[in-house]
């Protein structure tokens, strides 16, 4: 067999300081959707009927703004 070189980028302080920001930015998503999910959970089990229309409108675009944000980051389409 002949000698292959091969060629392997080395990780620079950048690139590892990237990685690790991504993880941070996604275990923060994870985390931030387990609480909305229990946020809204609770708001389920106590039903609607408490909350006044205003609550209602601002938490439905709120949930949406938050599951978008979410999103962008679990799917990784936010790029620097």
């Amino acid at each position: 067999m002949a000698y292959q070189e091969t060629t392997r980028s080395i990780p620079t302080a950048r690139g590892i300081r990237r990685y690790r920001d991504d993880r941070l930015l996604r275990s923060a998503a994870v985390i931030f959707l387990v609480g909305f999910l229990l946020h809204n959970g609770d708001h389920a089990r106590r039903g609607l009927a408490v909350l006044t229309p205003e609550v209602i409108w601002a938490g439905t675009a709120g949930a949406i703004l938050s599951m978008a944000a979410i999103a962008l980051v679990l799917l990784a389409r936010i790029r620097p």
